[in-house]
């Protein structure tokens, strides 16, 4: 997943991502800001059909001013196919709610 933010004003913001369960164990977010990894956190095995495991997990980033590209990869993606599971190859990783970039006051 990457994005363009194009009128970005400088100073320190926080993702935050809301996950509500994990495929397949543990997984990873890495988020990219500008060519260089600014953070990276394993979620611990969340069950995708209990709602109440939900939880929020935060990274704090700093922008720069103008243009800057944030990136967000799952490195321990999976497809049911992979795991003998289904025929399904979708590469599966973390049931999001939401995603959303907060400037700290």
């Amino acid at each position: 997943m990457k994005f363009q933010l194009v009128r970005a004003k400088k100073g320190n913001y926080r993702l935050r991502f809301n996950v509500l369960g994990t495929y397949n164990g543990d997984q990873t977010i890495k988020v990219i800001l500008n060519g260089k990894e600014a953070a990276n956190e394993e979620v611990p095995e969340l069950d995708l059909e209990d709602p109440t495991q939900a939880q929020t997990v935060e990274f704090a980033i700093q922008l720069k001013s103008g243009r800057n590209t944030l990136a967000v990869q799952f490195p321990d993606t999976v497809s049911p196919k992979a795991l003998g599971e289904s025929d399904d190859e979708r590469m599966l990783t973390l049931k999001l709610t939401g995603i959303d970039l907060t400037p700290v006051v």
